[in-house]
């Protein structure tokens, strides 16, 4: 199974609750893991603010387009909406990853702390650092504030939604103390801002019709461009054609249904854009090395 594949036998990542939108997860990648080859997780964005801190291995993050290196103890932070990819160089790895919805830091009284600091970041004026490394002064000022933060996360003892909205306001006003905080009128060059846009334009655009048929010209004229410039790149973007893109998207979709719905094989497949049962099933099969009525059987049985 390819890296690029392996993400299809994940589920879309929670992201806390809308009473308390913060998570905090854990990933082991090597022998008797979900991730025996080294943890992989594909080209992506959301609307959460995503804290990276990486215990052991070495990384390569991919943040809006940009391969950056990452090392034990160093610290990833990933903005709202940003393009990113994250992969281990190493078999043996482990890290843990806080997601938290950024709109917790906004407060209805406009005072000097929400006008000043919290407003604009929100309005993504200002950035949060892509990296952290570990041997930096940036690193000395924040590491213990996040390290507090994911034991809060952790431990989720009464009141730890409380405890840490309160971090992550520490962890702001710590950035900004010591300059910590990027303009993101600074960030990015027109050409790299209007390549990210097409691709997370492509990408919308698969999610709100995969149910449908696609062709790559419908794919195409949603960004105004030829089929063979779709495809070059996409693939250059993304590192699988988009016609691979969406069938692995479709199988995701047919694997949540599986687990949350009781309709037939047939009918899921036919929900989640497959317009034939056995083309549905071989898909399937090659991408999760299962049938879909084994994978559900698995489900079940609470063996997955």
């Amino acid at each position: 199974m390819t890296a690029n594949m392996r993400y299809l036998l994940e589920e879309e990542l929670p992201h806390g609750t809308s009473l308390q939108p913060v998570e905090l997860l854990h990933y082991d990648s090597g022998e008797g893991t979900g991730f025996p080859q080294g943890y992989y997780a594909p080209l992506h964005w959301h609307n959460h603010m995503e804290i990276l801190y990486f215990r052991r291995g070495d990384f390569v993050v991919e943040l809006n387009l940009e391969e950056v290196l990452f090392r034990e103890g160093d610290i990833a932070i990933i903005n709202s909406g940003q393009l990113h990819q994250i992969v281990s160089n190493t078999r043996d790895s482990s890290h843990d990853v806080l997601l938290f919805d950024p709109k917790i830091l906004s407060f209805s009284y406009g005072d000097e702390l929400q006008e000043s600091l919290l407003a604009p970041l929100i309005r993504q004026e200002y950035i949060f650092p892509g990296k952290i490394a570990s041997h930096s002064p940036l690193h000395q000022e924040i590491s213990a504030i996040i390290r507090q933060l994911i034991q809060i996360c952790s431990e989720k003892q009464e009141h730890w939604y409380y405890y840490a909205k309160l971090q992550v306001l520490f962890l702001l006003i710590r950035l900004q103390e010591v300059g910590g905080l990027i303009p993101s009128k600074t960030v990015l060059g027109g050409l790299e801002r209007e390549r990210i846009d097409k691709y997370k334009k492509i990408i919308s655009y698969m999610e709100e019709n995969y149910m449908h048929p696609i062709s790559l010209a419908q794919l195409a004229e949603h960004i105004s461009c030829n089929p063979q410039y779709l495809c070059h790149f996409f693939k250059k973007t993304a590192g699988v054609s988009p016609v691979d893109y969406l069938i692995r998207l479709r199988i995701k979709k047919a694997k949540t249904m599986l687990k949350e719905s009781n309709l037939s094989v047939l009918e899921i497949g036919m929900e989640c854009g497959f317009d034939n049962a056995s083309y549905f099933a071989r898909q399937f099969r090659r991408h999760t090395g299962h049938s879909p009525r084994e994978y559900r059987n698995l489900i079940q049985s609470g063996r997955s």
